[in-house]
Parts: structure tokens; C-alpha cells; sequence
């Protein structure tokens, strides 16, 4: 006689924890302001042409973070430039 084990729901499904990205703008050292991006893309699973990335792939898009409407990631800080960075 075969005895069938199943494991519980909770291993069978991962469950990933949704994180939300955060700047930290220093200076001299100091951590003056952390800015938490609330209104950005999901970037947990990144996709390209339809299909999950693997660790060997590399991401073709250009993400544009600044205080313009244009930008991918939109940062509304003194500190922060229309177009302040790209990330690749």
C-alpha cells in the first residue's frame, strides 16, 4: 500500500512579499529624507517580451526617475531633477 503525502498549501504556493522601493538622500553622511516610490510599477517580477527574466538575461529597458511627469519612477523632492537619473 502507497501512501500519498501532500504538502500543505503553503509550501506548494510561494508567496512573495510585496516591497516598496525607497531612495535615501544623504548628506555628509547623514540620512536626511527617505523617499518611498508609492506610485511606481510592480518592478518584483520583471518581465521582458513576455517572458520572466532568468538571472543570466539582462533587462533592455531604461527606467527614468525625476520629478518629471515623463519619468518611469516620479519623485516629488527639492533635491531631486526633472530628469535625475536612469537606471539600467
Amino acid at each position: 500500500m502507497e501512501v500519498n503525502e501532500q504538502k500543505p498549501i503553503e509550501e506548494k504556493q510561494q508567496v512573495r512579499e510585496k516591497t516598496i522601493p525607497v531612495f535615501t538622500v544623504l548628506k555628509n553622511g547623514a540620512i536626511l529624507k527617505n523617499i518611498f516610490v508609492v506610485n511606481s510599477r510592480d518592478f518584483s517580477s520583471p518581465v521582458r517580451n513576455g517572458s520572466a527574466l532568468s538571472d543570466d538575461d539582462e533587462m533592455e529597458e531604461i527606467l527614468l526617475v525625476g520629478r518629471h511627469p515623463d519619468c518611469d519612477i516620479l519623485l516629488t523632492h527639492p533635491s531631486i531633477s526633472r530628469y535625475h537619473l536612469q537606471i539600467r
